[in-house]
C-alpha cells in the first residue's frame, strides 16, 4: 500500500541517508554526495525542512526534501525550495505526479508562497510544467576546475 506523508526531515533523516548511494549513482552530474547532514538536522530541528515522504508498505520508494524560509529581501513571502528529489525507477510513472501534487498542497497550506525547483533533468521539467511552474529564474553557474 503507498503512502505519502509530510514530515520534518529529521524523522526520515536516516532512511533517506541510505537511498543517497543510489541516488548518486543516477543523478551522476554531481559527482560523490557529500551531503551536509548536520545542515539538514539543524535546520529541521528549527521548522525549516521538511520532506515528502513515500513509502510501499513501510519501505521508502521515494522523498522530497524542501527547505522554507523568508525571502530576505521580501520579507512578507516565504519560499520553499526543493534541495532533493528521489523515486525509485518502478515507481516514476506511477505516482511521480501525485508526488509534486501532494508536495505543492502541504506547502501551500503551511503559507508558503512560491516553490522552487532547481533540475537539470528536462523531463522533471516538462512534469512541473504540466503543474503549472514555469521557468522563472535563469541559474548561471561556473565550476572551479
Amino acid at each position: 500500500m503507498i503512502e505519502f506523508d509530510f514530515i520534518p526531515f529529521h524523522d526520515v533523516m536516516l532512511q533517506i541517508a541510505e537511498k543517497v548511494t543510489s541516488h548518486e549513482q543516477e543523478v551522476e552530474y554531481y559527482g560523490d554526495a557529500n551531503v551536509d547532514w548536520n545542515y539538514y538536522m539543524a535546520s529541521s530541528m528549527a521548522g525549516q525542512c521538511f520532506a515528502v515522504v513515500i513509502k510501499d508498505d513501510g519501505y521508502l520508494v521515494g522523498y522530497s526534501v524542501f527547505t522554507i524560509g523568508g525571502n530576505p529581501n521580501h520579507k512578507h513571502l516565504i519560499e520553499a525550495s526543493n534541495t532533493a528529489l528521489y523515486l525509485d525507477k518502478e515507481y516514476r510513472g506511477k505516482i511521480g505526479r501525485e508526488m509534486f501534487a501532494y508536495a505543492q498542497k502541504r506547502l501551500f497550506s503551511m503559507g508558503v508562497n512560491e516553490i522552487s525547483y532547481a533540475v537539470k533533468n528536462e523531463r522533471i521539467g516538462n512534469l512541473l510544467r504540466r503543474f503549472g511552474y514555469a521557468p522563472e529564474h535563469t541559474v548561471w553557474s561556473m565550476k572551479n576546475e
